[in-house]
């Protein structure tokens, strides 16, 4: 008896992903962290997890939830063709949040001698302190 000659499959299209040309396995990957929190959200027995993203690294059910939200809304976010954002972006925003921390604390009426970000000294550098009061 013959043996049958093998048919051949259609090539696999590429999958694209915010421009991106991304593998099966990078889709797979990211399907089973989604369903990996899912589970955990949902289950009763357990109050928390271990992080598959990072070792040693634990997550209540609210943490859970809050991590779910970030990676949802970045995966929004980048099929809209906004990129990640930057350590530099990053930096300057925390540099942003401190300076607010300092200007709370002025309105507090705690001293405060200088800020880190030059918008927020150029707008409210009349309010800090000076070492000869």
């Amino acid at each position: 008896m013959p043996r049958k000659k093998a048919e051949k499959l259609p090539p696999r299209r590429p999958i694209f992903f915010a421009g991106k040309e991304v593998t099966r396995e990078q889709v797979r990957a990211t399907l089973s962290l989604l369903r990996y929190y899912k589970r955990f959200l949902a289950s009763e027995e357990h109050d928390r997890c271990q992080s598959p993203e990072q070792w040693g690294i634990y997550y209540t059910k609210d943490q859970a939830r809050h991590r779910v939200d970030f990676l949802i809304n970045n995966a929004i976010n980048r099929k809209a063709g906004i990129p990640d954002e930057t350590y530099d972006e990053q930096e300057f925003r925390h540099r942003l949040m401190r300076d607010a921390g300092r200007l709370r604390d002025i309105h507090r009426r705690i001293r405060v001698y200088q800020f880190e970000t030059e918008i927020v000294r150029s707008r409210f550098g009349h309010l800090l302190s000076r070492y000869d009061d």
